[in-house]
């Protein structure tokens, strides 16, 4: 139970840093993504209320809505390989998020949940530092294309970070 509490506390710590965002990020960008972003906040709120409630059918339809935020036009703010890949990988954890509440699996839905906030986090990094050498290189605005290949290196850490949390989904 202790465990349980924990989770959820980092969870919903890591939930917050969606809210912390800057006043120049609040100005970057046209009104439609700011609008979609809070869509997405508000979809993933419905899934912290859900795991902190056990409420199963709120999980999975916050998650599924998630899904297919990522499927709209709108999200794709970028047209890099590193973009592109984060997207699917984030569609692909939110459809686990889905398959654990389907499977009433609180424990890994929780721990599914950690793993979408982290990639979201490591995505708006990502994005941030996109912006930023497009800002500091007005007259090349794109990313050089060895910039893209960084996607592999972070793919391959990723994975072995996050490898604990999917031995843990499979186990319960």
């Amino acid at each position: 139970m202790k465990r349980l509490i924990v989770i959820l506390f980092v969870t919903a710590s890591m939930t917050g840093l969606f809210w912390a965002q800057s006043p120049q990020a609040a100005d970057r960008g046209p009104v439609d993504v700011k609008a979609f972003m809070r869509a997405k906040l508000v979809h993933s709120k419905n899934v912290l209320e859900g795991l902190t409630t056990e409420n199963y059918d709120l999980i999975a339809k916050g998650s599924q809505q998630l899904t297919l935020l990522s499927l709209d036009t709108d999200w794709q703010v970028l047209r890099t390989s590193e973009y592109t890949w984060q997207s699917l990988e984030f569609r692909h954890t939110s459809q686990s998020l889905t398959d654990a509440a389907q499977k009433k699996n609180l424990d890994g839905a929780t721990l599914t949940f950690v793993e979408l906030t982290l990639k979201c986090v490591q995505c708006h990094k990502y994005v941030r530092s996109v912006e930023m050498a497009r800002a500091n290189d007005p007259v090349n605005p794109v990313l050089p294309t060895g910039k893209d290949s960084t996607a592999k290196s972070r793919q391959a850490s990723s994975v072995g970070s996050l490898q604990t949390i999917g031995d843990l989904l499979h186990r319960s």
